[in-house]
């Protein structure tokens, strides 16, 4: 069996080969080694920013969360944004500790949109009480929008949408499992008997 092209013959350059060879050996570890970074970047993170949840979710955040209740996290909106701006010292010190939530959220979701932190890495973290905050800011968060005329903490909105998709997705490919699975042992167990 005769090859049309002849690789190698007497004017084969070999220090063109064997450079050739090098640069796509050193191509694949570095692509390696840049997927190993990624995955310990990713991973660095999502312990930083579970850090900060732990410090943010802390227990003077919720014991003024669960006193204020979200009427009264709404109220301190309206005193220091409303007609009015009649909030104290006190009202803003309050207002930057229980805004430790959303703005930590909004960060997150800001950086699933860039794709620095996949989606369900932040799930697998979070996705539950995202959305349980979601539903705790979402009144006061609208109030906000509507005092200062800004789309605030857009991508904790859609943070949650995202998670929602995902949790729905998820659901569908196990109930999809569960109906194989489900008719692979209805078959089992009424195949015929040799």
């Amino acid at each position: 069996l005769a090859l049309p092209v002849r690789i190698v013959d007497g004017s084969t350059d070999w220090a063109a080969w064997v450079t050739a060879i090098i640069i796509g050996v050193t191509a694949l570890l570095a692509g390696r080694a840049l997927r190993d970074s990624r995955c310990t970047r990713h991973g660095q993170l999502v312990i930083e920013l579970s850090n900060q949840w732990s410090e943010t979710i802390s227990v003077e955040v919720i014991a003024l969360y669960g006193r204020l209740g979200n009427k009264g996290v709404t109220s301190l909106i309206e005193k220091l944004f409303g007609a009015t701006k009649s909030g104290t010292k006190a009202d803003l010190e309050n207002y930057a500790l229980l805004m430790r939530v959303p703005d930590l959220l909004e960060t997150i979701g800001i950086l699933a949109d860039e794709g620095v932190l996949a989606r369900r890495v932040i799930r697998k973290a979070w996705g539950p009480e995202i959305a349980r905050q979601w539903k705790a800011w979402e009144g006061p968060i609208t109030k906000l929008r509507e005092y200062t005329g800004k789309d605030g903490y857009v991508y904790f909105e859609w943070l949650v949408g995202e998670m929602t998709a995902l949790d729905r997705r998820l659901n569908q490919r196990w109930r999809r499992l569960a109906r194989r699975l489900a008719a692979a042992i209805g078959w089992a167990r009424n195949r015929p008997q040799c």
